[in-house]
């Protein structure tokens, strides 16, 4: 459950607590036959330009920890349209 938190915090750190206007966080988890999905939506500041997203130290410590507990996973990060969606997919089977 803990592989979850860096996902949350940075929708607070990075995304509404830089929003202006409407601010907003979306959580959704779900697991379906062990695989797990986790969305977070956040917004981000509408002036802000698109750019390539960067990954700092929480968000590479974070595939670190996915790479040495499980073989088959899938972290996608983006933006779009004032919205930055992280989406975590974990094969609950293939835990090493």
């Amino acid at each position: 459950p803990l592989l979850l938190i860096p996902l949350v915090d940075n929708a607070f750190k990075h995304g509404v607590s830089e929003t202006r206007s409407k601010p907003f966080v979306d959580i959704n988890l779900t697991v379906k036959q062990q695989q797990l999905l986790f969305i977070v939506k956040n917004s981000i500041d509408e002036t802000a330009t698109v750019q390539e997203v960067k990954e700092n130290i929480g968000l590479s410590n974070l595939r670190k920890q996915l790479a040495l507990l499980y073989k088959y996973y899938d972290l996608t990060i983006g933006q779009e349209n004032a919205v930055f969606t992280s989406v975590l997919k974990i094969n609950l089977t293939s835990n090493v």
